[in-house]
C-alpha cells in the first residue's frame, strides 16, 4: 500500500478546543472517521495528521470542516430556523 505521510495543518487559536472537543470527543470521532492518527499540538496552534495519504486527506476534510463552520459557542436548541433568521439580520 502507500506509504505513510504527516501532514500539518493549523487550526486558528479560538478553534483548537473546538476540533479537540469536550474531553477530546471531537478528535477522537475525526479519527475514527478518518482512520488517520491527529495530533494536537496548542503550542503552535496546528494539528498534524498522521496515516495513509487517503485517511490524511479525510481526516483533514473533517478538520478543515469544522474550522470553517463553527457551531454557535453556546449549546442552543439545533433547528436551523435561528440560523437563517440570524443571517437576515444586519
Amino acid at each position: 500500500g502507500g506509504g505513510q505521510i504527516e501532514l500539518p495543518l493549523p487550526v486558528p487559536q479560538d478553534m483548537v478546543g473546538r476540533v479537540i472537543g469536550r474531553g477530546g470527543e471531537t478528535i477522537r470521532r475525526l479519527q475514527e472517521e478518518s482512520g488517520a492518527r491527529i495530533q494536537v499540538e496548542r503550542d503552535s496552534n496546528r494539528v498534524v495528521i498522521k496515516g495513509d495519504a487517503d485517511k490524511v486527506q479525510r481526516a483533514k476534510e473533517l478538520v478543515l470542516d469544522i474550522v470553517n463552520n463553527p457551531l454557535p459557542p453556546r449549546d442552543g436548541p439545533r433547528n436551523d430556523f435561528a440560523k437563517h433568521t440570524m443571517a437576515a439580520g444586519g
